[in-house]
């Protein structure tokens, strides 16, 4: 709570209408009988911006596809991006073909799609727009994960294949002015925390100081209380030793 406080006050701060995404890692369940390598590009770069277009590509590969149920073939596929500010639904059971022109087989294979073998790919994908200038830099320079999930049917039970991917979100080069960058979400909040943390820690000391100060003025105020009350006492025993005196003299007299 306190973490979305801050990048809410920040945001109110900071405009930065773009956000782009890497994909670091991308791995595939071997279990299921339908894995994928993934390639994401951008202008020859593998940052792309949200909300513009990006060539996927990648291998396919195909063990056991076609005695899964799936009908003309035909697949689902679900996908979507969690990031610790914001999610990306991408995909909701989008329908997509398991064999078409975007798909190359590999030398070596004796079968024809969707029989097993190895097919290449390389498609054009529209990213999602990341949303307002706000939304976009409150998602900015955070590590996020994502998932695509592909089913034989519009069935969550008739899974055929499961990819996880590591992403990374930074503010699009295009808003930094020569040596004036934008600082991402994550940087920013990383420097506000660890300033109220100092800030929490200097009022404590502060309370400190002030608790020590009035325990000391305290204790000396008890000092000079018993010191005036000795003092009190000592005309009293001195003056009854002059008067002792005093009788002794006159009775030698």
């Amino acid at each position: 709570m306190i973490l979305h406080s801050v990048l809410l006050t920040l945001s109110t701060l900071v405009v930065v209408s773009a956000l782009d995404v890497e994909i670091s890692d991308f791995t595939c369940d071997n279990s299921y009988p339908m894995t994928t390598t993934l390639e994401m590009s951008c202008n020859g770069t593998s940052r792309c911006t949200f909300g513009e277009t990006a060539i996927i590509s990648g291998i396919l590969t195909y063990s056991g596809v076609d005695q899964t149920g799936i009908q003309n073939n035909q697949a689902y596929v679900s996908s979507e991006l969690a990031f610790p500010t914001m999610n990306f639904n991408i995909l909701n059971m989008m329908k997509i073909p398991l064999c078409d022109e975007s798909l190359v087989a590999d030398s070596g294979n004796t079968n024809e799609c969707p029989g097993d073998g190895t097919f290449s790919y390389s498609v054009y994908y529209n990213l999602p727009k990341s949303g307002t200038e706000s939304a976009s830099w409150m998602a900015s320079g955070w590590t996020g994960t994502g998932y695509i999930e592909i089913y034989a049917e519009a069935n969550v039970n008739m899974m055929i294949g499961r990819c996880s991917m590591d992403l990374q979100t930074y503010v699009t080069a295009s808003e930094e002015k020569g040596y004036l960058r934008t600082p991402s979400a994550a940087t920013a909040a990383g420097i506000s925390l660890a300033a109220l943390a100092a800030l929490s820690l200097l009022c404590f000391w502060c309370c400190c100081c002030m608790g020590r100060r009035k325990s000391k003025t305290s204790h000396e105020g008890e000092e000079t209380t018993s010191f005036t009350r000795m003092n009190d006492e000592i005309p009293y025993s001195v003056n009854a030793a002059d008067k002792k005196s005093g009788l002794k003299k006159a009775l030698v007299e």
